[in-house]
């Protein structure tokens, strides 16, 4: 599409190995211009790099039946759009696959996306914003501040709708400027997909008052139930099932900032103090806990606690020991997460851990994940390859 005398492409290629819908989106390397195939190379000028990019942050469904990600605005090369495509049906891969809806910007615009299931959506924003903050967030207590506000909303199918997510956020005792101020300044996010349950996710937020709330979003009725919240100085670890198994606490005591972390027995119902995961922030240590175990009281964390690169350990809450060896290392890099399996046969077993390079990447153990990464590599050399989303 040509606009403004501009080349515009955002087409998306899909792939599927062995009949099983486990769809590999690689954005940049695989998100090619549609003319790309018959036109001569042009040079790159400054103007290019300014651009939007054609297509990016492209999400897909637990079901498999939907993408999302954000592309250039069709009409306006200035500003973004909301892109969506079905794929539920049969799929040409020889060729991109054009969005089957799209939504511009307005006054706010868009900037990130996240497939959910049951074709919702959930769509980050940014709006400009002058104002007097009064102490709110960033800027001056006195006259405007020119800023940024950001805001998360919720898209049905064929993004036909994107509205407010529920409030759900003003706590007992909050008053209108502690409304307006999170209005400004407030985040949401996706705390857990919970991808066996076919209709809930967890929501996280901040809220009026200092710490985030947790809530159950019911995707086919719109309503939320509270679940927990932390402090502003807590951290959750949750499993796949949504389920508190981990909390991270920053402390100040005797003059230093401390973190500790506890996990939970299953049996006692008690979240109990690992001091073998306990650091002093003046060390600098990385110390993350990624997973539970299947069936175990095992956790995998990262740390670079042994070593001065981050490292996957098998850390046992019975005995409080790391494993003698790291389960996952690089030679040269940081190990950021690891990746576990969200199909129902095989639910939480880890299938590869990425680690922070030039560019990040995954490094697959799972071997029908690694075939797929190693044949597009193949047939796409000399470019990044990122397998995004996936399904069974």
């Amino acid at each position: 599409r040509k606009v403004n005398g501009l080349n515009i492409s955002y087409g998306v290629y899909l792939g599927r190995t062995l009949m099983i819908k486990r769809l590999a989106l690689t954005v940049g390397a695989l998100s090619l211009s549609l003319g790309l195939a018959h036109a001569e190379p042009e040079k790159l000028t400054a103007e290019d790099f300014a651009k939007h990019p054609a297509v990016t942050g492209v999400s897909m469904s637990l079901e498999g039946d939907v993408l999302v990600g954000i592309i250039t605005d069709p009409t306006d090369v200035d500003k973004t759009a909301a892109a969506y495509w079905d794929i539920s049906g049969d799929i040409d891969t020889s060729k991109p696959l054009l969005p089957s809806n799209v939504t511009p910007s307005s006054r706010s615009r868009f900037y990130g996306a996240a497939a959910l299931k049951s074709k919702k959506s959930l769509w980050f924003t940014t709006q400009r914003y002058t104002g007097a903050l009064r102490g709110c967030g960033e800027g001056k207590t006195t006259g405007s501040t020119k800023k940024y506000i950001q805001k998360v909303y919720l898209g049905n199918e064929k993004i036909t709708d994107i509205d407010d997510l529920p409030d759900g956020r003003a706590e007992v005792g909050a008053n209108k400027m502690q409304l307006r101020c999170f209005e400004i300044t407030g985040d949401t996010g996706v705390a857990s997909s919970l991808p066996l349950d076919p209709k809930n996710i967890i929501l996280q937020r901040a809220t009026t008052k200092s710490g985030t709330s947790y809530f159950k979003h019911d995707l086919s009725t719109g309503r939320e139930k509270f679940l927990f919240k932390a402090s502003n100085t807590e951290n959750f670890t949750l499993d796949r099932k949504g389920v508190v198994v981990g909390k991270s606490k920053l402390e100040f005591e005797d003059g230093e900032y401390r973190s500790y972390i506890r996990l939970l027995n299953e049996v006692t119902g008690e979240f109990e103090l690992e001091d073998a995961l306990t650091t002093e922030i003046k060390n600098r240590y990385t110390m993350d806990v990624y997973a539970k175990e299947n069936g175990t009281r095992n956790y995998f964390v990262g740390t670079d606690k042994f070593d001065d690169k981050v490292s996957v350990y098998l850390y046992n809450g019975d005995t409080n020991t790391f494993s003698t060896e790291p389960l996952f290392q690089h030679p040269e890099f940081d190990i950021v997460g690891i990746t576990t399996s969200q199909r129902e046969q095989d639910f939480g077993e880890v299938l590869g851990f990425s680690y922070d390079g030039p560019v990040r990447k995954t490094f697959w153990i799972d071997p029908e994940m690694k075939s797929i990464q190693d044949g597009l590599e193949a047939a796409f050399p000399g470019k990044n390859i990122s397998l995004n989303d996936y399904t069974a």
